[in-house]
């Protein structure tokens, strides 16, 4: 949440707003119990050089899905939006503002 809180929206030089973020442990058993599910991977986020509104990001991951039509699978992203309602975190706000701030301010 803090390093969304520390990226720019698009391409303007704005902060996006941490509180509208969330996040949601998904179980990579589960994800991948699903056959249009190929590959799930740790994807981080690097800039190097580092700069102001897009900080890296070293837990982001990607799930790869074959080409799937809702009509062949219907239900699919519904019961990965269902595990994810019952997993979502929530984190400490009060930190996340600290944390937001230092992010911010770190390239500034």
């Amino acid at each position: 949440m803090a390093r969304y809180g520390a990226t720019y929206q698009g391409i303007i030089n704005q902060f996006k707003n941490p509180h509208s973020y969330s996040i949601y442990s998904l179980n990579i058993g589960f994800l991948r119990s699903f056959s249009c599910i190929t590959d799930i991977y740790l994807s981080p986020t690097v800039v190097d050089p580092p700069m102001k509104g897009f900080p890296n990001n070293p837990s982001h991951s990607l799930a790869e899905f074959t080409e799937i039509s809702l009509e062949d699978e219907p239900m699919v992203f519904t019961k990965i939006q269902q595990h994810a309602i019952q997993r979502k975190v929530n984190p400490d706000i009060d930190k996340v503002r600290v944390l937001v701030r230092e992010y911010r301010a770190q390239w500034g």
